[in-house]
């Protein structure tokens, strides 16, 4: 069985700052809302096929912290690494 790391935005609030600072803001759904609903559909067909969800809840202004200290933009492929980062704390992986 694999593992799959989702950055999950705990509430509206929260999906709207990550939303519009994004430089890939066009790839958000219009509301959390929506997001919620496809991100959970997507859960359920990975955890059909064997893969374990590990959700990690996005904090924005610890996010914000981490991202400007590596001069990082808040992109997909940051907040992915930022939630694996995360992960691996939780979890005690290296």
């Amino acid at each position: 069985m694999s593992d799959a790391i989702v950055p999950w935005f705990v509430s509206a609030n929260c999906y709207e700052l990550f939303r519009s600072t994004a430089t890939d803001a066009d790839v958000f759904f219009d509301s959390h809302s929506e997001w919620v609903d496809a991100a959970m559909e997507h859960e359920r067909l990975a955890e059909q096929a064997g893969v374990i969800i590990i959700r990690i809840r996005m904090h924005f202004e610890d996010f914000e912290v981490w991202r400007s200290e590596r001069g990082l933009l808040n992109h997909a492929d940051t907040r992915l690494q930022y939630a694996e980062l995360v992960a691996q704390k939780l979890l005690g992986s290296s």
